[in-house]
């Protein structure tokens, strides 16, 4: 980030999010500006934009690096880590390796929320491959225009969905609204809402072959363990 920090103020329109990032060592003309996290696209004098450059400056002083992610996945990237921190320990993905270890006990023994597991239930009497699981973790927020967007969108597509909706997901005026019919019929027939899952358990079940996320970087390693197509 910091040695993209020059860039940052440069995406302020739909056109300049198309722009080629070519100063992220390794990762040349693989990115544009839409790739980038939204704090990287703030302006270089932003508060937030600060923080994460002085936290990124910081990771440079460590003696030793320790990463959940693998070989197989960012090997050039590891490699050029190597060059700035002498000892770098790529032990990815954590969680899978802990399953290895102790059979179907979860890596993940501390949930942020309170898991819904009645979903579990639901997914036992589904087909093969034909559930869409839907997840955009733990940060994301949505404006109720989004949402409902999301929502008409799983109902209009026909398929068998879990959504994982957080109480604190919406954003802006809170109260009544009014939900369309086809939104409920279309969602007792095909769908099941909870405020969480335990993701890991949702996605290794045989019945979910999609996998709608944010792409935050657990969501990612955990379909790649389970081999699913992200959307």
């Amino acid at each position: 980030m910091t040695s993209h920090a020059k860039s940052t103020s440069n995406f302020e329109t739909d056109d300049d999010m198309d722009k080629q990032i070519s100063d992220i060592s390794r990762m040349e003309g693989l990115l544009q500006g839409r790739d980038l996290p939204s704090f990287c696209r703030y302006p270089i004098d932003r508060s937030i934009t600060k923080f994460f450059m002085e936290e990124t400056k910081a990771i440079a002083r460590a003696s030793s690096l320790i990463i959940d992610t693998f070989d197989g996945l960012e090997a050039s990237i590891l490699s050029h880590i190597a060059t700035l921190i002498p000892k770098v320990y790529a032990i990815g993905p954590v969680h899978a390796l802990v399953k290895s270890r102790v059979g179907d006990v979860l890596s993940s023994s501390a949930p942020l929320c309170q898991e819904d597991r009645r979903c579990m239930t639901w997914l036992d009497y589904k087909q093969v491959g034909s559930v869409i699981y839907v997840s955009f973790g733990s940060l994301v927020k949505l404006t109720h225009d989004q949402f409902f967007e999301f929502w008409h969108g799983l109902v209009s597509c026909g398929k068998q969905f879990i959504w994982v909706v957080r109480l604190d997901m919406l954003t802006g005026e809170q109260g009544e609204h009014v939900i369309p019919t086809e939104l409920e019929m279309g969602t007792k027939e095909r769908g099941f809402i909870v405020e969480w899952a335990p993701q890991e358990e949702v996605l290794a079940h045989n019945v979910v072959g999609r996998f709608l996320t944010q792409c935050g970087w657990n969501s990612i390693v955990d379909k790649l363990i389970q081999d699913l197509r992200n959307l």
